[in-house]
C-alpha cells in the first residue's frame, strides 16, 4: 500500500524526476545513444499516468492558446 501512495504522489503532485529523488532537474540531451534508457512500468503506475494524461489533455483543451507548450509530461499553469 505504501508503494501505491508513493506512486500516486509522483503521478498526481507532479514533481520532476530529479525533485522526487532530491536532485535539481536539468534538461540536456544524452551524451551518447547509450544515455537513452527504456523504463518498464508496472500496471498500477501505467494506469495512474494514463489517467493523468487524459485529465491533462482536458485541461489543455480548456486552456487553448494559454496552455504552456513545454513538451513535458507534467505541466502546471505556473
Amino acid at each position: 500500500m505504501r508503494e501505491a501512495r508513493q506512486r500516486s504522489y509522483l503521478a498526481y503532485c507532479g514533481p520532476r524526476r530529479g525533485e522526487a529523488c532530491g536532485h535539481l532537474a536539468r534538461q540536456k540531451p544524452p551524451k551518447s545513444k547509450a544515455g537513452n534508457r527504456d523504463l518498464t512500468l508496472d500496471a498500477d503506475t501505467t494506469a495512474v499516468l494514463t489517467a493523468y494524461h487524459a485529465r491533462r489533455n482536458t485541461q489543455r483543451l480548456k486552456a487553448g492558446p494559454a496552455w504552456p507548450g513545454t513538451g513535458l509530461f507534467f505541466v502546471r499553469p505556473d
